[in-house]
């Protein structure tokens, strides 16, 4: 059994060539397609670190605008900005029934003046066959231009005009021709007086929006420059999403920044591993396992997070921490860079995070050396010695000791706890600042 193990072994050790460049090739088509959808993580939350400083930087009569109040005011904003093309829209289709209507009055005007011209030339004919009958009415007739007195009249005296139907009959045919045509100029009359109504509305509508709009970017404040309003709205535009990716992008740039800022580090470390995997790959080292190139990945990106977090802190290992430490805006570039060669170099940066350990830990135990205030050897009785005190100050030198217990050299603060143990006394009351 263990001969058929080894021959297995030695088979899959001993591929032939073929098979060894069709694993490379796999390989390689997997580690380009993991590095390329890490550089597009990578791209994507460095442009939303860059964008969250660029819209932190908003100021309102010199306080600074929350990329969250931004965010908030954002969304009643795009409700307005909504609300005003919309209306908007309803407004150039009210202006274009407005035209369509005074359109339509002009087209209506020379026929009603055309209609009334043939019924007043009817009842003036009708008045002139009719003078013999009915004194005065020509004249009377001709001095009116209200048909519907005279067509009162007509009616008043219908009686006389027995012998004068058809003019009659031809007045009445003109003058209800000239009525329905005024019903017509008055019902498109009408409907110009609504439209322009419905313009008036719109646009006071249209008024009290943009004054919202304005108050809302604003922000409150009555004097605000057109400039500063300018780089409001210019944020509120960038906040706004018009796509799927545009709704993800923005929900990352409303991140905390300690999160953002983390997100990329830890990004950009595995994106410095990938970097390494590629270079070991393509290099003379030999095939690696797959196993091992995620082991890569996470170390990088775990040492990368490690370097920032001792960056951040203050402690020198890579920058001058004043880049990196308390307050002060975090340059996104500089975070970058310090992530990918931490996660292209993570065996020489955990070697570094290892070396300001020892430093910070080799420090721990500084404290204010102090001189005994007596002679402590005349405490040292019973069980006690000073060959077992030496011991637990780890050291061979009984001179040493003898020269501590008598005031002569200063004691460390780790060494004046362990006598202090030793003799079963107070510090306070063993050692002094001064010497003697």
């Amino acid at each position: 059994m263990s001969d058929q193990v080894v021959s297995l072994e030695n088979r899959s050790l001993q591929q032939s060539p073929a098979d060894q460049g069709s694993y490379r090739r796999a390989g390689a088509v997997a580690l380009l397609s993991f590095s390329a959808l890490v550089c597009a993580l990578a791209v994507i939350f460095l442009a939303a670190t860059l964008s969250q400083g660029r819209l932190a930087s908003v100021l309102v009569n010199g306080i600074n605008v929350s990329i969250w109040r931004l965010d908030a005011v954002q969304a009643q904003w795009q409700s307005l900005q909504a609300l005003e093309v919309e209306r908007r829209d309803i407004l150039r289709k009210a202006e274009r029934l407005v035209a369509e209507a005074q359109y339509a009055q002009i087209k209506l005007a020379p026929e009603l003046a055309a209609a009334k011209l043939r019924a007043l030339s009817a009842a003036r004919n009708l008045a002139q066959q009719a003078s013999d009958v009915v004194p005065g009415l020509a004249d009377d007739v001709g001095r009116l231009d209200d048909l519907s007195k005279i067509a009162d009249r007509f009616t008043r005296e219908q009686s006389k005009f027995a012998d004068f139907k058809d003019s009659l009959s031809d007045f009445r045919s003109k003058y209800e021709a000239h009525e329905a045509t005024l019903v017509e100029a008055n019902r498109r009359d009408k409907d110009y007086d609504a439209a322009s109504a419905e313009v008036k509305r719109l646009a006071e509508e249209i008024a009290a929006t943009r004054s919202s709009i304005d108050g809302i970017i604003s922000f409150g404040q009555p004097a605000l420059d057109a400039t500063t309003k300018g780089r409001i709205e210019n944020a509120l535009y960038e906040l706004s999403p018009t796509t799927f990716f545009g709704e993800m992008f923005r929900k990352i740039v409303t991140l905390q920044p300690d999160i953002l800022t983390l997100c990329l580090v830890v990004l950009m470390g595995v994106l410095g591993g990938s970097l390494q995997i590629a270079s070991s790959f393509f290099s003379a080292e030999g095939r690696v396992s797959p196993g091992n190139y995620f082991l890569r990945l996470g170390f990088g990106a775990v040492t990368a997070l490690a370097i920032f977090v001792l960056a951040k802190a203050g402690v020198v290992i890579v920058a001058d921490p004043s880049k990196l430490g308390g307050e002060s805006p975090i340059n996104p570039y500089f975070v970058s860079f310090v992530a990918i060669v931490s996660g292209l170099m993570s065996e020489r940066a955990v070697v570094a995070v290892q070396r300001q350990g020892e430093q910070f830990f080799a420090n721990a135990d500084v404290g204010t050396p102090r001189w005994a205030r007596s002679d402590l050897h005349d405490m040292i009785e019973g069980d006690l010695t000073v060959d077992a005190l030496a011991r637990y100050l780890k050291t061979s030198d009984k001179t040493e000791v003898d020269a501590i217990l008598a005031g002569q050299k200063p004691a460390s603060a780790v060494d004046q706890q362990t006598i202090a143990l030793y003799l079963r006394r107070e510090i306070r009351d063993l050692f002094s600042d001064l010497p003697r």
